[in-house]
């Protein structure tokens, strides 16, 4: 090889190592730099090598050049050499920061709670937390989390679960509000209902002085109003919903008239309306006539002016009985209104409770009009066809639903 080859090769090997190394050590003759500090320019002298400050530098340039698997090894061996210094908390921040560069989400969740253990009130506890926040987030958009290096798994719980790890490391602070209203926020979009409410819920005790305490409510009634499945299901969702509404418009008469929450409660009143009616058309089916009009007549009593009433006193009439309801409790729409803002479809409603057993109709035939007052509180059957609660029968007690086979036939009455 000529000279010449020898010196190219030789500046070649030189650029090389230097290229390799740029950025990864400290010069020893590396000179003084002037940095704003708090306003003011100061001459700052460069860290010594093989000093905490020193390979710190070395830890932030790589993460700045982007050499984030250089930067993870060399942070491990930072708190191997030097665990109880406080540059310590900085070089956990780093290894989190170059995990979530390579999108090692969880492993850089793990490792910003390591940097939380250590240093709870640290100066840069702040910056975990929010980057914490940050994975959460991208779980909950859909990010996977990685495991054994390349599996890649939904991680939705594990955002979930940050969030309250979150409101746990700070509480009563805003990122812990924040954190515990996501969790609702999600819940809700998902329609999940039941664990929104929870969300909600959670979120007003632990804030209720919070300005998004009113939204807290709201939401966590609109979730119940939405958890509402339909005339052939259980009540219970509808009747929490209208006392959530009803509780939240006497607490909050401002945001109740910007969320039009009056519209609202008219919308469960006639749907109520109609899980009463829908409950006595039931009865007919199952020939249990004196039970019908006892949930006719109560959908005239508490709902006058609903066209479910006007449907039930054509019914009476019918059956041969009077149509005369005592007077309404509360005011019924005649029309139904459309679904609130935000608020998901409802298909129908629940019936209300009665009070009283009615008279057993062995004195009286099933034509006579009956006089006695509201039974106990019969709640509707789940299933139209194939009832599951209890009604009151026509001899004056309660009977169980589950016991009436759908293949009944007239004269069966009790």
């Amino acid at each position: 090889m000529s000279t010449w080859n020898r010196r190219v090769a030789l500046w070649l090997a030189v650029a090389t190592l230097w290229g390799l190394s740029s950025g990864t050590t400290l010069r020893a003759d590396e000179p003084a730099r002037r940095e704003l500090v708090n306003g003011q320019w100061v001459t700052v002298t460069p860290p010594a090598p093989g000093t905490p400050d020193g390979e710190l530098a070395i830890l932030r340039r790589l993460v700045e050049q982007g050499k984030n698997p250089q930067a993870v090894r060399a942070a491990k061996k930072f708190l191997e050499k030097w665990p109880a210094e406080k540059q310590a908390e900085e070089a956990l921040l780093l290894a989190g920061q170059a995990e979530m560069n390579q999108k090692r989400l969880f492993q850089a969740y793990e490792w910003f709670e390591k940097q939380l253990a250590r240093f709870p009130a640290g100066p840069l506890s702040e910056r975990a937390l929010l980057r914490e926040f940050e994975i959460a987030e991208r779980f909950l958009a859909g990010e996977k989390r990685v495991a054994l290096g390349f599996i890649r798994l939904d991680a939705e719980d594990e955002g979930l679960d940050i969030l309250t790890r979150i409101a746990e490391h700070v509480p009563g602070s805003a990122l812990a509000e924040k954190a515990m209203l996501r969790i609702g926020d999600h819940q809700y979009a998902k329609f999940r209902w039941d664990k929104a409410v929870e969300g909600y819920d959670q979120f007003a005790r632990l804030f209720p002085k919070s300005d998004k305490y009113p939204y807290a409510r709201l939401q966590a009634a609109r979730a119940t109003l939405a958890s509402y499945r339909g005339v052939k299901f259980d009540e219970t969702p509808l009747i929490e919903a209208e006392k959530r509404f009803e509780q939240f418009a006497q607490a909050h008469p401002a945001e109740a008239a910007q969320a039009d929450v009056a519209r609202t409660l008219q919308q469960i009143a006639l749907r109520r309306a109609e899980k009463i009616y829908e409950t006595g058309t039931f009865y007919e089916r199952v020939h249990r006539p004196s039970s019908a009009v006892f949930y006719y007549r109560q959908v005239m009593a508490q709902y006058p002016a609903s066209q479910y009433a006007a449907q039930a006193r054509q019914d009476l009439a019918r059956l041969g009985e009077r149509a005369a309801p005592a007077p309404a409790s509360q005011p019924a729409p005649t029309e139904e209104p459309p679904a609130p803002a935000l608020t998901p479809e409802i298909v129908s409603v629940a019936a209300p409770a009665a009070t009283e057993p009615e008279p057993s109709p062995a004195t009286q035939p099933d034509e006579q009009p009956e006089t006695a007052s509201a039974p106990t509180p019969p709640p509707a059957p789940d299933e139209m066809e194939t009832a599951t609660a209890p009604a009151p029968s026509d001899n004056g007690t309660i009977i169980d639903l589950e016991n009436i086979k759908a293949t009944s036939r007239p004269g069966n009455d009790q």
